[in-house]
C-alpha cells in the first residue's frame, strides 16, 4: 500500500442565514492512501497543513502539495463506491 497527497472535495451540513439547512463544500489536502490495485480506499480526517522545521523542508513540503494539485480531484463519493464494491465482492 502507498500514499500521497491529493486534493478532496468533502462536504458539511450548515445552515443559510434564514436557518435552512444547506450542504456546503469545501476543498482540502489530505494523505490518500491506495489499494494493491492502485486505486483510493482511504484518505486522513483531517487536512493537512504545509510545516518544515527548516524554510528548505518548509518548500519540499509545498512541493508535495502543488504536485497534488496537478491530479484530477476526489470526492467523498469516490472512496464510498470503493467500500460498497469491495463490501458487495465478499457477499457473495
Amino acid at each position: 500500500m502507498h500514499w500521497n497527497y491529493r486534493i478532496i472535495k468533502t462536504s458539511y451540513k450548515t445552515k443559510d442565514s434564514k436557518g435552512k439547512n444547506i450542504k456546503e463544500y469545501e476543498y482540502g489536502i489530505h494523505e490518500v492512501f491506495y489499494n494493491s490495485k492502485n486505486k483510493p480506499n482511504a484518505y486522513t480526517a483531517d487536512m493537512v497543513y504545509p510545516y518544515g522545521e527548516t524554510l528548505e523542508e518548509f518548500k519540499k513540503m509545498l512541493g508535495y502539495y502543488v504536485r497534488a494539485l496537478k491530479k484530477p480531484v476526489l470526492k467523498e463519493s469516490d472512496f464510498k463506491k470503493a467500500k460498497k464494491k469491495k463490501n458487495a465482492k465478499s457477499k457473495k
